[in-house]
């Protein structure tokens, strides 16, 4: 699925696999007043500024650090009839990736014991685990 935006500034490329996944990618290009380094803060404080940009994300609680990476459990609320949703993440900051260029990349892979050491009971009855096997912004 294609669907295009704005005269084409913004293209969303969504490719569902079955029904355990889908892989979705957007591109914005050009959004007047707002350049690569305007999202540092954003980078560099996910774990408090995300709720608040993102109506849907309950809570991020984070976490202990693996492997010296920060690491966050996230409850989002899901639209009925869908159940809601935790995720445990680690996130990959590269800042100055290259001058004026910053990368932020989030997964679930490798989390195991984090989420066997945070994930509860109720949660495991309430919620659906996601799975986030890559995510990321370029800037």
């Amino acid at each position: 699925m294609i669907r295009e935006e704005e005269n084409g500034n913004i293209v969303m490329r969504a490719v569902f696999a079955g029904t355990t996944g889908m892989t979705m990618v957007t591109e914005i290009k050009v959004i007047d007043n707002l350049y690569p380094d305007d999202f540092k803060y954003f980078i560099e404080n996910w774990g408090t500024v995300a709720p608040k940009l993102n109506p849907q994300l309950a809570s991020i609680t984070l976490l202990p650090e693996v492997e010296g990476y920060g690491t966050a459990k996230s409850v989002a609320n899901a639209p009925y009839p869908l159940s809601n949703r935790v995720s445990f993440t680690a996130r990959y900051p590269q800042v100055n990736y290259r001058e004026h260029e910053h990368i932020f990349v989030v997964s679930s892979l490798g989390l195991d014991r984090i989420i066997s050491q945070n994930l509860t009971e109720k949660e495991k009855n309430d919620l659906v685990i996601a799975t986030v096997f890559i995510g990321g912004w370029w800037f």
